[in-house]
């Protein structure tokens, strides 16, 4: 008869054979060992349970239910470095997969032409596909489970969710930089707009100061078109080479036009009104930036529920704040731990990204796997080292 039990790493429900009750086993999908009941199931059991799994097969129940437990920072960095070792060839292997797929794809989107716009949703949802395909994997990675890199392209279940659940999320944060950034910049521009009486002292300043060019404009015409007759009547010559003087005085007023563009947008800048808009949107964005950091916190979990617990994108984002609940600066510190290391790999010739995005990955599945319970806060078992102890 066989007999069933709960791995006490990751909550997977397991069946062995009775022949190897009381004896120690390897959970296949955490690498926990855990010590065999004594006694076998009940035969009525045993009787719904004939075509089920052998050892080593996780059973086709329901997933464990989210523990959403605090994690350490230590212990995260500890156990991805864990799984980085044990695994670096494949984790190597992957990436340089991934970036050479990457790199193609950017060649592809230098084209220029009307297709641009296909261009970009096609690399969208290919990063996208990818995405989900890098997350099994990793998650494989840190649970001990066999990998391949076929799992890089294993994400096509999860592509559409992904992509509505990353348009929920780019919607979400434009609608708060368009009301909390852009907006008072615009309501800042029209504010210090000049009110009537100094648009008429402007308008008459600059008339005047039109008028002034206009009488030494015409005092110049005067005296180059009596010294300009004088010498062609003296000189022949100087007719022709008035008109060659004349077109390239044209060339360079059409190569000038090219930098008109240019010029009225300095202008622009320089006005007050745009220099007190750009002064609101920065100040808004140093008074937002705080909260968006924090939502997308919140949120940041989303994308390794939709792949590996297969919900919706609302089920999603509600997890994803459930588990990040008092968690957010562990994240933070995690997540500038992580930008240094891809700036360590840029530095390093953009080829140190190899082996720093393999852990950076790494530290985000296993913080996700901790966060969600299925982990100890140790990487050497914690609790569950205590339950094999006792058996010992």
């Amino acid at each position: 008869m066989p007999i069933e039990f709960q791995c006490p790493g990751c909550g997977a429900t397991l069946r062995v054979d009775d022949a190897s009750a009381g004896r120690q086993a390897q959970c296949p999908k955490c690498g926990q060992l855990s010590q065999l009941p004594l006694e076998p199931v009940p035969a009525a059991q045993n009787v719904q349970m004939q075509g089920g799994p052998e050892f080593g097969q996780v059973g086709a129940l329901p997933t464990k239910a989210l523990r959403p437990t605090r994690i350490d920072l230590g212990s995260v960095i500890s156990r991805s470095w864990q799984a980085y070792t044990a695994e670096f060839g494949l984790c190597l292997a992957v990436i340089a997969v991934f970036l050479a797929i990457q790199l193609a794809a950017g060649c592809v989107s230098n084209i220029s032409g009307d297709i641009q716009i296909v261009i970009g949703i096609a690399r969208w949802v290919l990063d996208t596909w990818l995405a989900a395909g890098l997350i099994l994997f990793f998650l494989k990675a840190v649970r001990g489970q066999t990998l391949v890199i076929n799992d890089l392209f294993a994400g096509g279940k999860y592509l559409l969710r992904l992509l509505g659940l990353y348009f929920v999320l780019a919607v979400f944060f434009g609608i708060i930089l368009f009301v909390g950034c852009l907006l008072p910049a615009a309501i800042g521009y029209i504010a210090s707009a000049p009110g009537p009486e100094q648009k008429h002292a402007v308008a008459l300043e600059v008339r005047h100061v039109a008028q002034e060019k206009q009488e030494k404009v015409a005092e110049g015409d005067d005296n180059s078109e009596s010294g300009k007759e004088a010498e062609k009547d003296e000189d022949p010559e100087a007719g022709r080479s008035e008109e060659q003087l004349t077109k390239e005085q044209q060339l360079l007023v059409e190569s000038a036009i090219g930098d008109s563009v240019i010029g009225a947008i300095e202008k622009k800048l320089q006005e007050p009104q745009t220099q007190v808009a750009i002064m609101v949107f920065f100040v808004a964005c140093l008074i937002w930036l705080v909260p968006i950091v924090i939502l997308g916190l919140m949120f940041s979990q989303s994308q390794y529920l939709v792949v590996d617990r297969d919900v919706g994108i609302v089920d999603a984002l509600k997890l994803s704040i459930k588990i990040t609940r008092g968690n957010k600066w562990s994240l933070f510190l995690l997540g500038l731990f992580g930008s240094v290391l891809v700036i360590a790999g840029l530095l390093a010739f953009c080829i140190g990204l190899l082996f720093t995005l393999p852990l950076l990955y790494l530290l985000g599945a296993t913080a996700y796997l901790t966060m969600s319970g299925e982990f100890s806060e140790s990487p050497s078992g914690g609790a569950a080292d205590e339950m094999e102890n006792q058996f010992a």
